[in-house]
């Protein structure tokens, strides 16, 4: 029975061998997990804060929250770049020790419990982006309604006045 730091192989020296590279792959990815789940609380705690400024000025132009979605897009692709390139690193075909083995060490860890709580962590980056891009299309068609209405009432005025016909 694996645990993240022992394990008992009763096998060939080969077998043990192959068995010890398949638990430290599966602690790796343990580990790419761990880290990845304090890395997205990290930047969803830091993102927060920036989309809440509220001024006039920042909802125009974007500037808090189109830097927010940027970094909170460019996250969301490394990470789900780099879980795709580790989830296609190892394809165990025929070999059905091995796959037990894998598949007993990654329960054994909750590996499927770091992944499902990484994937949750994503898919609140995915809302969060798409919700500071609406805010920023919103905010900028406001802005040109406003701008639009502005032109219409100077043009008008300068009709009144004579300036222009």
């Amino acid at each position: 029975m694996p645990t993240w730091n022992a394990a008992f192989v009763y096998d060939s020296e080969a077998g043990a061998a192959a068995a010890m590279e398949l638990f430290e792959f599966t602690n790796s990815q343990l580990l790419e997990f761990r880290y990845y789940d304090a890395l997205l609380d990290a930047e969803l705690g830091r993102i927060y804060p920036e989309l809440q400024e509220t001024s006039w000025w920042h909802n125009i132009f974007g500037g808090g929250a189109v830097r927010a979605a940027n970094q909170v897009h460019s996250l969301f692709i490394d990470i789900n770049e780099i879980t795709d390139r580790t989830d296609n690193a190892l394809k165990i075909v025929g070999d059905i020790y091995a796959a037990r083995v894998l598949a007993l060490a990654s329960a054994r860890l909750g590996l499927a419990r770091w992944r499902e709580s990484v994937e949750e962590k994503l898919e609140t980056l995915d809302d969060i982006y798409r919700f500071a891009v609406e805010q920023v299309s919103i905010s900028r068609g406001q802005f040109l309604e406003i701008a639009v209405v502005v032109i219409l009432v100077l043009e008008l005025v300068l009709f009144f006045l004579g300036i222009m016909k």
